[in-house]
């Protein structure tokens, strides 16, 4: 303590602050002038000790009141200081130095701005007694594409850094597209001191179907029918997704890449549905025989093809 110094001053305070505004007034300037945010400004450091050296004195009341008087009667001869740090009664004790009283002990020059906000006043830094809502979860889940068309419900595990492994039934909605989102509320990780847990996200990948396609909301399906069924016509089963059955009318002299519409039975989303489409792939006879050739050329010949 230098009785000489204005430590009120030094904080840019008023003799007749409050305890309250020594320690804003400290929390501004050691943020302002921490050496971590200067590591070459010797200025800086300097300006840093003596707001360290300020703090030290006026936020201890006993302290403040012993350096009060001090100012109030004088530095010369009391019988508080001579020259090292003195005590009533006459007993000297060693001098701190700064670093010393202000985080308690030479293990680091400086502490951290979190370290010393956080030992002063609670704030700033990491605190532990603030509620902190848990973080949300980001995970991939693959679904069928049936299941894409038509909703349901499917499990799926995952992994919490505080909850670890946990498997969960999952509501697909019908209609979902790849890469659609799905956010489970309070599934997320832990949060801190009672406040609530984050969310879980869902991002949905649809595996490809060997027979189905979408196209927005509309499904599209191929079929085969031998040249016989392309030219004088046929009906063929189908299964569509869902597993309904739906019989289609192949007209007589259908080509290859005709589309043919089931109207209404596409994907389901907000209220509308889409339509199937049925797209007709014409497989022609491999390796005839010479009197099947024979045959074939006289009906060529007939039809006028």
């Amino acid at each position: 303590m230098d009785p000489n110094k204005d430590y009120y001053k030094v904080l840019g305070l008023n003799n007749d602050a409050s305890e309250a505004d020594i320690k804003r007034a400290f929390h501004r300037l050691a943020k302002k002038y921490h050496p971590d945010l200067h590591p070459d400004d010797k200025n800086a450091e300097a300006r840093f000790k003596e707001i360290s050296e300020a703090h030290e004195i006026l936020s201890d009341p006993k302290k403040k009141a012993e350096y009060d008087e001090l100012r109030k009667y004088g530095a010369g001869g009391g019988p508080f200081f001579t020259g090292g740090r003195r005590y009533p009664g006459g007993v000297s004790g060693p001098d701190i130095g700064w670093e010393e009283s202000f985080i308690g002990g030479r293990r680091s020059r400086f502490g951290n701005i979190s370290e010393i906000l956080n030992q002063f006043f609670n704030i700033g830094g990491e605190s532990r007694n603030v509620p902190s809502r848990g973080a949300d979860l980001q995970a991939r889940i693959e679904i069928p594409f049936e299941l894409s068309i038509t909703g349901g419900k499917t499990d799926f595990s995952f992994r919490s850094t505080t909850q670890g492994e946990r498997k969960i039934s999952v509501k697909i909605p019908a209609g979902i597209t790849n890469g659609g989102k799905i956010r489970l509320r309070g599934l997320g990780e832990s949060g801190q001191s009672g406040a609530p847990p984050g969310d879980l996200i869902l991002t949905v990948y649809i595996s490809k179907h060997r027979f189905f396609r979408r196209i927005g909301d509309d499904i599209y399906a191929d079929v085969h029918i031998n040249l016989k069924q392309a030219i004088r016509g046929s009906k063929i089963r189908i299964r569509i997704p869902g597993g309904e059955k739906a019989e289609i009318n192949i007209p007589a002299g259908t080509q290859p890449g005709t589309k043919l519409k089931i109207r209404g039975k596409g994907v389901r989303r907000n209220g509308k549905s889409g339509d199937l489409f049925i797209v007709v792939n014409v497989d022609l006879p491999k390796n005839l025989s010479k009197k099947a050739q024979s045959k074939f050329d006289d009906f060529v010949e007939e039809a006028g093809l």
